[in-house]
């Protein structure tokens, strides 16, 4: 209690003083009137060391020698100073004696409880200063974590019968807190057996991550995730510290996407060149053959016509294949220009039938084709929107069975739809995302039938240059297919 007076500032440990010295006179006359004689001083002798503590050496010395006065004020005769009594003398000296050394003790005391007080003081600033220290370092770390954006977890073992059983989440940041569909607060402390992400595998975690809280070490690994929002990769690195775990989760799903998008980017590089192998070796053996004819003497003008046609049309195959080459080049590469003029639709619709009809009706197709009544014009570029409407209608004869039906139908109202449906082999579900990515094939089982796997997405440049959209429906395998070419109505 005295060290902590002695730390009260100046003010308030005169007020404490004053307020001592009041009560102690107060009890000092209740003590006069009972106890009549020597012991009317004793009281004040007693708050001697207080008194000195309070107010120093000087205020001790002075309730001292009041205490003096005030005794032999009380002893024979009552009310005067001179004390007659050889005994009253006696216990007056001993006083002075008592009180002088209680002073002096007072004194020291005082001194000691200063430098206690200051010991104090000192003991708690520090501990105030280490614990902002602390708490501005616990700051600096959770800022930190949090403009990361990374992930970050700190897992806690929790072991049972001497081995590792299960984590608890002991931290995460602002980051790792959004992967749950609960509060931090509710995730801090649980088990990572009960409480994790959305499709997250506690026994991965629980396999990866105790050895790291068993022995010190470090490890890295991806973790396959299938959460709400699909499917899902991260990028763990982890670590020991202190018998926890820290780890780092980054999102690594556009990596591994990117990855997977070349590897299938390559695949189709490596089919289409095979593809396209394929296709150029087929026009090449009729031509070779027809080169062995003209090398024979005696060669009728039938058999000589019958040469040139075959040439014709195995040339034509060739450039045709050729051209699409150079057309998606040209688009690559900004340099395809549209020559739009007025063109009648079924002008278009006529010039695309005149270049599939000859494939159709080699596998024997029914071409079934349903036009407006009315007159319809459109803004477009007639050799290019046939060329498209043609490969529509090519593809759905290359992959509908022999005897088959296509439908060419066209609609103009507040947009012009040209749809080509067949009853052919279909398009799986999964595949319909693909179809109209270079070098994918409609159905690769069907390289036979010819083509690059580029049609449909030249045909989809050609048709966005026109503003216009092409779109591909399906009920499935061997359930037919539908494409569709949109167009404004001016485009």
């Amino acid at each position: 209690m005295i060290v902590r007076i002695a730390q009260y500032p100046l003010r308030k440990r005169l007020l404490f003083g004053a307020a001592s010295t009041a009560l102690v006179f107060l009890a000092q006359q209740v003590l006069t009137m009972v106890a009549h004689g020597r012991l009317t001083f004793l009281l004040i002798s007693a708050s001697l060391p207080l008194v000195t503590v309070l107010f120093g050496a000087w205020s001790g010395t002075f309730l001292l020698i009041s205490g003096l006065a005030y005794g032999a004020l009380w002893m024979d005769p009552i009310g005067s100073l001179a004390v007659q009594q050889h005994n009253d003398r006696t216990v007056l000296l001993a006083y002075a004696v008592v009180g002088v050394l209680l002073v002096a003790a007072g004194q020291q005391l005082a001194k000691v409880a200063r430098r206690a007080g200051r010991a104090e003081a000192a003991t708690q600033d520090a501990a105030q200063r280490l614990l902002k220290v602390e708490r501005d370092a616990r700051n600096r770390f959770d800022v930190a974590l949090n403009s990361a954006g990374v992930p970050f977890f700190i897992l806690t073992p929790v072991v049972r019968k001497g081995r590792v059983a299960e984590l608890r989440w002991d931290y995460l940041n602002e980051a790792a807190a959004q992967l749950f569909n609960q509060a931090a607060a509710v995730v801090i402390g649980s088990s990572t057996s009960y409480v994790r992400p959305t499709g997250w595998d506690a026994d991965i975690l629980l396999g990866r991550l105790a050895p790291l809280a068993e022995r010190a070490g470090h490890d890295a690994f991806d973790l396959r995730v299938d959460g709400d929002n699909g499917e899902q990769w991260f990028h763990v690195v982890a670590a020991s510290l202190e018998d926890s775990v820290v780890a780092w989760f980054g999102d690594v799903t556009p990596r591994v996407r990117a990855e997977r998008a070349l590897s299938e980017a390559d695949r189709r590089k490596d089919e289409f060149l095979a593809t396209l192998a394929h296709e150029l070796r087929n026009p090449l053996a009729p031509i070779r053959q027809v080169a062995e004819i003209l090398e024979q003497p005696q060669l009728t003008d039938e058999r000589r016509k019958w040469c040139i046609t075959v040439l014709r049309r195995q040339s034509a195959a060739m450039a045709l294949l050729l051209e699409d080459l150079l057309d998606v080049s040209r688009i690559t590469r900004g340099a395809l220009t549209l020559r739009k003029e007025a063109v009648a639709l079924r002008d278009i619709v006529d010039d695309a039938v005149e270049i599939a009809r000859p494939m159709l009706e080699s596998k024997g197709h029914e071409l079934v084709v349903k036009l407006p009544t009315r007159p319809v014009h459109i803004e477009a570029d007639r050799l290019r929107l046939a060329q498209v409407l043609a490969n529509l209608l090519t593809n759905a004869g290359k992959y509908t069975p022999p005897g088959g039906c296509v439908r060419l139908t066209a609609t103009a109202d507040d947009e012009i739809v040209l749809s080509v449906a067949d009853n052919g082999i279909g398009i799986e579900p999964e595949k319909l995302s693909a179809i109209f990515t270079m070098f994918s094939q409609v159905n690769p089982d069907h390289h036979r039938q010819g083509g690059l796997g580029i049609g449909l997405a030249l045909s989809e440049s050609l048709i966005e240059m026109h503003a216009g959209r092409i779109t591909a429906s399906s009920a499935g395998k061997n359930q037919g297919s539908r494409f569709s070419i949109h167009l404004p109505a001016q485009c």
